[in-house]
């Protein structure tokens, strides 16, 4: 974190606890039991976020009907909820599928392929182009930003998501 003023910069990478502690390789098989991966501020804290980066690795991306090489039943679910329940479904209308899915929400990048079968894909999600506000957590309230794994991805090399913004 850097700070400005009293303002810090945040860059936190969402894993399966929300406080940085838990797995963040977002490979993972959600398929039996989804696999949710947060950012959840502590109590006292609250996250201005402006900015979602995505990056995934897989041996190919060259198909637009698939996430990778793999074909996805359910997709990957983007929220934000407290402890009362989901506050903001992005993804109720339509779950991410395949990676041009991502275009919906995001930039997101035309794959680049190393030649070798490792081809990457990334996603800049600028929150306020497209709702028109940062996305606020407050952790007395119990705030979050999620994504649910809900489909065995675990074929991926990796992916991971860092939200970046201010405390």
């Amino acid at each position: 974190m850097a700070a400005v003023g009293t303002e810090k910069f945040i860059y936190r990478i969402l894993d399966t606890v929300g406080d940085g502690s838990g797995t963040t390789d977002m490979a993972v098989d959600g398929s039996t039991t989804p696999v949710v991966f947060m950012v959840k501020p502590a109590d006292g804290e609250t996250f201005k976020f402006k900015r979602l980066n995505l990056v995934a690795c897989a041996t190919s991306f060259d198909r637009a009907d698939r996430y990778g090489d793999l074909t996805l039943a359910t997709g990957f679910e983007i929220y934000t909820g407290n402890s009362l329940g989901v506050t903001k479904d992005f993804t109720a209308q339509l779950k991410i599928t395949a990676w041009p899915m991502w275009g919906l929400l995001a930039g997101s990048d035309i794959p680049t392929s190393a030649g070798v079968g490792f081809d990457s894909f990334s996603v800049r999600w600028t929150f306020d182009k497209g709702s028109g506000e940062d996305i606020e957590l407050v952790g007395s309230q119990g705030d979050y930003f999620a994504i649910k794994v809900n489909d065995n991805v675990a074929a991926l090399i990796y992916q991971y998501v860092m939200l970046q913004g201010k405390q």
